[in-house]
């Protein structure tokens, strides 16, 4: 669904104000006629004008979004409204049953993961105490392992590639609060998806945050804060999580 941003309202809001006092200065300063002026601004705030749009369309929609809608579409959604409530408390009952299964049956253990994930692929292994948000978002692929205590609050999704390891006591979070104290207190939350390619190494007591996208042979230092998007073969560490050196691709495309 094609829905504007919060950033994008900001941007509206701003907008014609911003053009306004700077075809009215250069009105001022070059002495253009009334006419060019106009000219000068329905040139200049076409752009606003499509957004403008775009937002009428949007506050429509909400009043009839329900919360689990909104929530899909990347808009604000309430999280204790009953139907994203009851996500959680299936996740909670599917996480129980796994950490529950004896830790040498790794047969009962995957089918517990391909039911309650999105996707599993072959060689999957996460260590109690697991814990997720709503299962059905988390797409991983072939040879993983997370190890214990691994928390993944997938309100929105979480796609991990092929040959990643994950350290103990990490969190990955696909969703975040409003800076606004009033915000909080109405349970508002919104959700943003997190990407992390093949060949990753992910260190312990790390923490990834919502949006992010994390390239191919990357090493995420233990402790490390991921805010922001991390490209392919590096090593990034710290508070926030910076580049620190490039490490070389000895796969040779296998």
């Amino acid at each position: 669904m094609n829905v504007i941003s919060n950033m994008e309202l900001e941007i509206v809001r701003m907008f014609i104000k911003r053009e306004n006092i700077k075809i009215c200065r250069k009105y001022a300063l070059t002495e253009l006629s009334k006419s060019q002026a106009r000219k000068a601004y329905w040139v200049r705030s076409k752009e606003f004008h499509m957004l403008k749009l775009k937002l009428w369309l949007q506050k429509g929609l909400e009043r009839t979004m329900t919360e689990i809608e909104k929530l899909e579409a990347g808009l604000e959604y309430c999280y204790d409204d009953p139907a994203v409530v009851a996500r959680k408390e299936n996740a909670i009952i599917q996480c129980k049953k796994y950490n529950a299964i004896d830790d040498s049956d790794y047969d009962a253990q995957y089918a517990q993961l391909r039911a309650m994930l999105g996707s599993a692929g072959r060689d999957v292994w996460i260590g109690k105490t697991f814990n997720c948000d709503n299962g059905k978002k988390i797409f991983i692929g072939n040879n993983f392992t997370g190890n214990y205590n691994l928390t993944i609050l997938d309100i929105k999704e979480v796609y991990i590639g092929d040959n990643v390891m994950i350290g103990p006591n990490t969190i990955i979070t696909t969703v975040g609060h409003p800076l606004s104290p009033m915000g909080r207190r109405k349970h508002i939350g919104v959700a943003k998806p997190v990407h992390i390619g093949n060949d990753v190494w992910i260190g312990g007591n790390v923490t990834i945050l919502p949006g992010v996208t994390i390239g191919n042979n990357v090493v995420v230092a233990a402790g490390a804060v991921v805010s922001k998007d991390v490209p392919d073969n590096c090593v990034v560490a710290g508070i926030p999580a910076r580049k620190i050196k490039d490490i070389e691709d000895d796969t040779n495309g296998i």
